[in-house]
């Protein structure tokens, strides 16, 4: 519930006004699915928001130049206390992200990745492994194959993991191999496919992992990597829960379908 805590009341958005409840119950939904207490600095700050501009354009807000977390805050608490519902987990789904999966066996992976790197086209990429080792490994072995690749992992210290969260946000590396802790609240506008070279471990794991690509509406690709029967289930729950196909990739993947202004 997103509310006043010191109202007891229930509102729906229609009680702050049809037209600027719509607005401000829709924006409410994408921030919040979209993590956007990640893109604000503490509340005591008084740093403005960095709101990209599409979210501007999708729900058609008029932003403030000037407008900081506080005054923020103090706008909403002037509507009174409202509740906004998700009626079904499948409009969490992300619009304009393509997903498919390939079947392979786990000794084939390795040399499949290498191929699709090869052949899409993209602006930067997140490779998903499931441990520290195997993102210490890939990273290693992209680099070695002249992929501009970098790791990000929990093993590393904050300072060195801020280091290279930076090095790929400043596009001096074009592909990231990181474990789970990259998967939430982590947002780099350019990246455009999101591999799951493991699989993650539930459904809730995988959402936020493919969310990497096609942020704020965009265009992207996720492609998942199934190599026993055990991923095969966990593909299936996801599309059981959010109520997407996901499909096996195709031979060839039209560009317009996962790139911006194709």
């Amino acid at each position: 519930m997103i509310g006043d805590r010191m109202g007891e009341g229930r509102y729906s958005a229609s009680d702050v006004g049809e037209s600027l409840g719509r607005k401000i119950s829709k924006a409410l939904s994408f921030m919040i699915y979209e993590h956007a207490h990640n893109k604000i600095t503490k509340a005591n700050s008084g740093h403005v928001f960095d709101v990209p501009e599409i979210w501007q354009k999708r729900f058609g807000i008029e932003w403030p130049a000037d407008m900081t977390e506080h005054s923020w805050v103090r706008h909403l608490s002037s509507l009174g206390p409202m509740e906004v519902y998700v009626d079904d987990e499948a409009k969490l789904t992300l619009h304009g992200l393509q997903q498919h999966y390939v079947k392979l066996k786990e000794n084939e992976k390795n040399k499949k990745l290498f191929e699709l790197l090869d052949v899409l086209e993209f602006n930067q990429v997140v490779i998903f492994v499931k441990s520290v080792q195997r993102c210490m490994a890939l990273a290693q072995l992209l680099t070695e194959q002249n992929f501009p690749a970098i790791g990000i992992h929990r093993g590393m210290t904050q300072e060195e993991r801020l280091s290279r969260y930076q090095q790929f946000k400043d596009f001096q590396k074009r592909i990231l191999v990181a474990t789970n802790l990259f998967g939430r609240g982590m947002d780099i506008e350019r990246v455009n496919i999101v591999f799951n070279y493991d699989m993650p471990e539930d459904s809730d794991t995988y959402l936020h992992r493919v969310a990497r690509a096609g942020r704020f509406g965009t265009k992207g690709l996720a492609i998942t990597l199934v190599s026993d029967e055990n991923d095969a289930k966990i593909l299936n729950d996801v599309q059981e829960r959010f109520d997407v196909n996901i499909t096996e990739l195709p031979d060839e993947i039209d560009l317009a379908s996962y790139i911006e202004g194709r």
